[in-house]
């Protein structure tokens, strides 16, 4: 009879212990065990997201995003903002000039009672 220490089985590289032959064997195809042999080669991911300013590549769209905010605004962006500005300028005035004609008829009719 053989005592137990001879029945344990060891991978050292997973630090994994069985006393069974097949538990081994299953083990020596798991990802783990693979990963840790060196086997298995887990492919990074690519980068997915370029920088239309210098064509620097990034994993996430947050990081480029973050990186595009260093360059400064374009000219198109900057355009675009003051179009943007100038509307709600456009808005605000006509606004105003409606309170102020409204403020007007006010004052006419009750200067004329």
């Amino acid at each position: 009879m053989s005592s137990l220490s001879e029945k344990i089985l060891r991978c050292e590289k997973c630090n994994f212990i069985t006393s069974r032959k097949n538990n081994l064997a299953r083990h020596l195809l798991t990802p783990k065990h693979k990963r840790n042999s060196g086997e298995l080669i887990i492919p990074s991911k690519t980068a997915l997201y370029k920088c239309s300013r210098c064509s620097k590549t990034f994993k996430t769209r947050s990081g480029r995003s973050k990186h595009k905010k260093k360059h400064g605004k374009t000219e198109e962006e900057l355009k675009d903002e003051n179009i943007k500005l100038l509307k709600q300028n456009i808005k605000l005035l006509e606004e105003n000039n409606e309170l102020l004609r409204l403020e007007n008829e006010r004052l006419k009719s009750k200067n004329n009672n």
